[in-house]
């Protein structure tokens, strides 16, 4: 069976994308298939579900939020470049349950070797009414200038050079309000890929080894940026 260590890592803001929690299981039997449990607690799916439309489970017996429930992992592969590979889990329903003695969910399925994991509802996350937490609209020619033009803002708060990126970029910061906070990038399903400290005007940021696709840095006053990995 081999040995197990798992991690827990709690995000300091709640994200739209997922659960706060989530877990990094690692095992040095990667061929050996066994049961993975994680366990949640229900203000941590509260949080979540300010956030979105479709909903986790509010309570012990929401079967329509119990349905909603899925589970994202990320594996890192042991070839020459290291690029994460990213599956999503169906939950049979009877496998996300309530424990009352611990106040806490407890969701559980199959799976092998050493992985991330997040949860989230099966559904596309409907974009907020709220202006300052749209996803802005960016058109091809500014993905060619390689400047990020943020649709709604008379002047830019940040900007992402250039982009599309190949191995690093820029991320300028104009918005002096964003230095000393947080800034964070993920994917196009929302798996988390880095934590940028913001401390000064101009952040470098290597992506060298990353997947090719679209990304998202999400700031903590809402703001969202988008890049291009070729």
């Amino acid at each position: 069976m081999g040995e197990v260590t798992a991690s827990v890592v709690i995000d300091v803001i709640q994200d739209q994308s997922f659960v706060k929690r989530h877990y990094k299981i690692e095992t040095n039997n990667p061929a050996h298939k066994s049961k993975v449990s994680l366990y949640f607690t229900q203000a941590e799916f509260d949080e979540y579900n300010k956030l979105n439309d479709k909903k986790l489970p509010a309570n012990s017996t929401d079967k329509n939020g119990i349905a909603n429930v899925i589970v994202t992992s990320q594996k890192m592969s042991t070839g020459r470049r290291t690029l994460p590979i990213q599956t999503t889990i169906e939950i049979p329903d009877n496998q996300i349950v309530w424990k009352e003695n611990l106040k806490v969910w407890e969701v559980s399925f199959e799976d092998m070797g050493s992985k991330d994991y997040w949860l989230k509802t099966k559904f596309e996350h409907k974009q907020s009414t709220n202006p300052r937490r749209e996803i802005p609209v960016f058109t091809k020619k500014n993905m060619r200038e390689g400047v990020e033009e943020i649709e709604g803002f008379e002047s830019k708060p940040f900007e992402i050079y250039p982009n599309p990126v190949s191995k690093s970029f820029s991320l300028q910061i104009n918005d002096t309000k964003l230095i000393g906070s947080q800034a964070f990038i993920k994917n196009e399903v929302g798996v988390g890929f880095k934590t940028i400290q913001i401390s000064k005007k101009v952040e470098s940021i290597i992506v060298e080894n990353w997947p090719a696709g679209i990304y998202f840095i999400e700031f903590v006053n809402g703001k969202v940026g988008k890049f291009l990995k070729e």
